[in-house]
């Protein structure tokens, strides 16, 4: 299934209450390997990464990423941990993730990693449909449809096994 993406302004929270904005690509997935390689280029270098699918483990390729830092954040866009790719080497490289939402940024030597608290996604400049829309696709889906875009699958208990009101 392809991935979506969308241009998101995001906001990077700090423990001494600082903020910093970065413009990104976020790449909504349902997949569980991504290859970081085949999303950056000159113009786009900060990538966000939201996992759609319900597997613990996600892999990234980071095969020829390199300079970079890769954040990640769980489903309330809480830090919960960092990889680097450093390297030049002619070999493959990848990591094994346990994280909703990965920023992949320009490694930076002063950057304050240690310090990350959380990640946001700026709605300052949305209109009240185009949140909706976003909503929608990052809800809990369990296959695709042929109309708009997914089914979603809601299984509620029964209040009354005998079908008659009460």
């Amino acid at each position: 299934m392809k991935p979506y993406t969308i241009s998101q302004n995001l906001i990077l929270h700090f423990r001494d209450g600082k903020t910093r904005t970065f413009s990104a690509l976020e790449i909504m997935t349902v997949s569980t390997t991504l290859s970081v390689n085949e999303w950056i280029n000159e113009e786009q270098k900060i990538l966000l990464f939201s996992f759609l699918n319900s597997k613990v483990n996600n892999q990234l390729d980071l095969t020829e990423v390199s300079p970079f830092a890769i954040l990640q954040f769980d489903d309330e866009g809480l830090f919960t941990g960092a990889s680097l790719s450093l390297g030049n080497s002619s070999g493959s490289f990848g990591v094994l993730i346990k994280a909703r939402q990965v920023l992949i940024l320009p490694f930076e030597k002063d950057f304050p990693l240690e310090s990350v608290v959380r990640i946001e996604i700026d709605q300052t400049e949305k209109s009240t449909g185009q949140i909706f829309v976003e909503k929608l696709r990052r809800m809990p889906f369990t296959k695709p449809s042929g109309s708009f875009g997914f089914i979603r699958t809601v299984n509620r208990p029964l209040d009354n096994q005998g079908g008659e009101n009460e």
